[in-house]
């Protein structure tokens, strides 16, 4: 798994979110295209499943798919195929090694056999690869079907798909009824009540939620939650800091309606990384207090569009491989690694935009919501052991101890390059566990 600080971005790949993709946890965007036909995949669900390789003891299981997918659904892959011959439902099944690389994906589709893709003809490129959470990209081009779709995805424990509560929130929409053929069908409801200014009590209620989340509080954000996200929120305590940053500041409650004991919120909101700045969420009322159900900040079409254009994150600065030899502490290239990697070490922010590049110092408060992500990527007691210098660019061999948070060894290399006449920190990259 490669772990950079890019100039585009500005941080370690392997835990900051993609710019151009602002997913909730659960939610895919991309489309399956077979015989020229194109399907939107909207949701993903991961897994801890027995491995089809022989020899290996389990896979990590991605299912990417156009449409929720119900409880029992996710539990029968008979259920789940049934829907795709039914043509209700499209779906890709993406299986990851322990290193977190493909081995195999099968694409669903009614007008399609069942295809069997092998994994290193499937390019899938991680912001984040982890254990307990995927967010990344798959593309793929064959002759009679072809995908590109991104996806951020929690890792179920065990042998269970995590939670997914924007596939929850979707199937719990009220469904229209069914009228007779003959019927005419009245013209569209409006969403219910207008509450007054602010949302009311829902909006208060949503208000208090974003509060306890905001800080973190876990159990006074369940308390302020449904069952089903209450349940969400115990799975996702370990990515609290994943699902601050990508949650907009300064939440403004804008509009509302009410009906029964269901209330939908218009929201405002100051996006921490690109992405949406407006959003709604659903409220709940469960005996006489109005609770949290979920929300969405959908990316704006500008952004939406950037991303189905985007197939990889920017290109690394390549290492040096025909240079001369540093000593073995890597000099002063190496010198000025140790800065970095003492301030990374202590969470000193500034100290850590001063080793970086100026393009990458100017983003990196972006990242700050993820630092001990960042920390936990990064090999453990990592020393320099040599390197090569060419001109104004220098690699450094690196070794130490694996990482806490991925799936990394804690031997790697860094390309460090001379700015303004000091010596900065470009990129870092992590031998994966085999």
């Amino acid at each position: 798994m490669s772990l950079r600080i890019g100039v585009a971005i500005a941080l370690l790949t392997v835990v900051i979110v993609n710019p151009l993709r602002a997913l909730d946890l659960g939610r895919a965007e991309g489309t399956l295209v077979v015989h020229g036909t194109a399907t939107p995949l909207r949701f993903v669900y991961g897994k801890h499943a027995a491995s089809v390789r022989s020899g290996a003891k389990s896979d990590v299981l991605i299912l990417l798919t156009s449409e929720p997918l119900s409880e029992s659904a996710l539990r029968s892959e008979g259920e789940q195929l049934r829907l795709v011959k039914n043509g209700r439902m499209a779906e890709i099944e993406l299986r990851l090694a322990e290193n977190l690389r493909p081995v195999r994906t099968v694409v669903h589709h009614r007008d399609l056999p069942p295809s069997n893709i092998a994994g290193d003809l499937v390019r899938f490129t991680s912001t984040i690869a982890s254990q307990r959470l995927v967010d990344g990209a798959i593309t793929y081009a064959g002759s009679d079907e072809s995908f590109v779709t991104s996806f951020r995805v929690r890792i179920g424990e065990g042998d269970s798909f995590a939670p997914n509560p924007a596939a929850t929130a979707e199937l719990e929409l009220p469904r229209p009824p069914e009228l007779p053929p003959a019927t005419l069908a009245p013209a569209p409801m409006p969403g219910g009540a207008p509450l007054p200014s602010g949302g009311g009590a829902p909006g208060k209620a949503l208000l208090a939620y974003e509060e306890a989340f905001r800080r973190g509080d876990i159990p006074a954000a369940k308390r302020l939650s449904t069952a089903a996200a209450a349940a969400d929120l115990e799975q996702m305590k370990d990515l609290m800091p994943i699902a601050r940053a990508a949650t907009p500041m300064n939440i403004k409650v804008t509009a509302g309606t009410s009906s029964g004991n269901r209330a939908t919120l218009q929201l405002s909101g100051t996006p921490t990384m690109p992405g949406g700045s407006t959003g709604t969420a659903t409220m709940v009322k469960e005996g006489n207090q109005w609770k949290f159900a979920a929300w969405a900040w959908p990316a704006p079409a500008t952004a939406k569009a950037s991303a189905s254009r985007a197939s990889a994150p920017p290109p690394a600065i390549a290492p040096v491989t025909n240079g001369t030899p540093l000593p073995a502490d890597g000099g002063d290239p190496g010198k000025a690694w140790r800065a970095f990697d003492t301030a990374m070490n202590r969470g000193d922010v500034p100290a850590i935009k001063k080793v970086l590049l100026d393009e990458s110092a100017q983003h990196f408060d972006q990242a700050v919501p993820l630092l001990d992500l960042m920390q936990g990527s990064r090999g453990v007691n990592a020393h320099v052991v040599g390197g090569m210098i060419k001109g104004d660019k220098a690699t450094l061999r690196l070794q130490g101890q694996p990482a806490t948070m991925a799936v990394v060894t804690g031997n790697g290399t860094v390309t460090m390059v001379k700015e303004h006449g000091v010596w900065k920190m470009a990129g870092e990259a992590w031998t994966p566990k085999k």
